[in-house]
């Protein structure tokens, strides 16, 4: 078995999809730490995500899922984490990569499995797959269900295998990863934080946020996550929330 199962939800990403996956495949066979697998979940029409696994099967122990009806991205990584093995998992969207070759190191020296549920890292952020700029430290504020993101993309996130363990609402997809991270904290408690910088978040026009986002999703989601959470919210924060798309 292994001890970390990182999981990849994948698609066509208008034609970047397999060269994004390429980067981070190419620093996952880099690791100091060895005991880990891939967990391919592949939203795919083409075989151009598969023959890419297929380059690296020598390299890395990867699982490959093929998807034979559409998921949106919240589905597509619950099935990889469904299909994960390890003692811990690591969340890597296919547009990201590690920052270093001691990465999972980090993770695993970190994480204690004893005591620990959730563990979110410092990551940067890149245009260009080459320079990074802004590193961010995330921290958990409720704030978070108003879409403030204050901890970033999935990509920093690491939680221990558990059956227990909520899943990502398949009914998200711009707020899928604050919603998750609530879930967390509503379950758990407070994350543990590791400041040093773990994980690259690629930006640029490819990303959901800015391809297939609309202020209409984005007002049916926070009405969404103001009925779910209706007994959790602050009278603040659903003021604030009535104020923004309630009117």
């Amino acid at each position: 078995m292994p001890y970390i199962s990182v999981c990849i939800p994948t698609y066509e990403m208008n034609g970047q999809g397999r060269g994004y996956l390429r980067d981070g495949l190419k620093v996952l066979s880099t690791q100091s730490f060895k005991n880990f697998d891939v967990i391919i979940s592949d939203n795919s029409k083409d075989r151009q995500i598969e023959l890419l696994c297929e380059e690296f099967k020598n390299n890395l122990a990867i699982k490959y899922i093929k998807n034979h009806h559409s998921f949106g991205i919240s589905a597509n990584l619950n099935n990889a984490i469904k299909n994960a093995n390890g003692k811990i998992i690591k969340i890597l969207f296919q547009d990201d990569y590690l920052y270093s070759n001691k990465s999972l190191e980090d993770i695993v020296t970190k994480f204690n499995l004893d005591k620990d549920f959730w563990m979110v890292t410092a990551s940067e952020h890149t245009y260009d797959g080459l320079n990074c700029y802004r590193k961010f430290i995330p921290k958990f504020s409720e704030r978070i269900l108003l879409g403030i993101n204050t901890i970033s993309s999935p990509s920093v996130l690491t939680i221990k295998n558990s059956n227990s363990n909520p899943i990502f609402d398949e009914n998200l997809t711009w707020l899928m990863d604050c919603d998750y991270y609530y879930q967390l904290y509503l379950a758990y408690g407070c994350p543990v934080t590791l400041d040093e910088v773990n994980v690259v978040n690629r930006t640029g026009a490819h990303q959901v946020s800015n391809s297939i986002v609309t202020r209409a999703m984005k007002a049916a989601e926070f009405r969404y996550l103001g009925k779910k959470y209706a007994n959790h919210l602050s009278i603040m924060s659903k003021l604030i929330l009535f104020l923004k798309y309630f009117r």
